[in-house]
């Protein structure tokens, strides 16, 4: 080996041991708290996406689910929602928007089809199940690449083969479709 190569080698591999013995040793803060406690205070702090938004947001976020579940109920014209207990308003909640989610599959707009497909990662199963029900009624092969992706964050089978047949619908021709080629051999106008 050339000898400047190896001093080279020797050199970096010299910098980079007084460099890892430097900093391996607790530096003193100005605060007079060694910075590995503060590293290890840090390492014992989660940092999950929820766990590092603050208190507050999480209130804001429960909040707005529960103001979103209470408004859907009070535009089905549930009555007496103000004596119900918290179980039976979020089953409430939950016959409204599947009714909503039915209605919506009647629809033929793209707003209609995007509150649909939104409902395919609800935390409620009857809600997910609704909206799968919803997106294949609603006929419209847009709706394949979102229904792909949820069923792919699925664990349970029964959803996701239900998934799986609203996809395989959407992918049948619609009426006034044909797949079929225009040879004259099939249609025995060639004879």
């Amino acid at each position: 080996m050339r000898p400047k190569i190896a001093l080279t080698i020797v050199g970096l591999g010299l910098a980079v041991t007084v460099a890892v013995i430097v900093l391996q040793k607790p530096a003193p803060s100005p605060s007079g708290v060694a910075v590995d406690s503060v590293a290890e205070t840090s390492k014992a702090i989660p940092t999950t996406p929820e766990a590092s938004r603050p208190k507050r947001d999480k209130q804001a976020e429960t909040n707005a689910i529960l103001e979103k579940e209470m408004a859907t109920i009070l535009a089905a014209g549930v009555e007496n929602v103000d004596a119900m207990s918290a179980e039976e308003k979020h089953q409430a909640y939950v016959e409204a928007r599947v009714l909503e989610l039915q209605d919506l599959a009647t629809e033929e707009d793209n707003e209609s089809l995007n509150i649909i497909l939104s409902e395919l990662t609800s935390p409620d199963e009857d809600i997910r199940k609704a909206a799968v029900e919803a997106a294949g009624q609603f006929g419209n092969r847009d709706a394949i690449p979102a229904l792909t992706v949820a069923g792919q964050q699925l664990d349970d089978t029964d959803e996701r083969k239900a998934i799986k047949e609203a996809i395989e619908f959407l992918k049948l021709p619609h009426l006034g479709e044909t797949n079929f080629p225009h040879s004259t051999a099939q249609n025995g106008a060639g004879k």
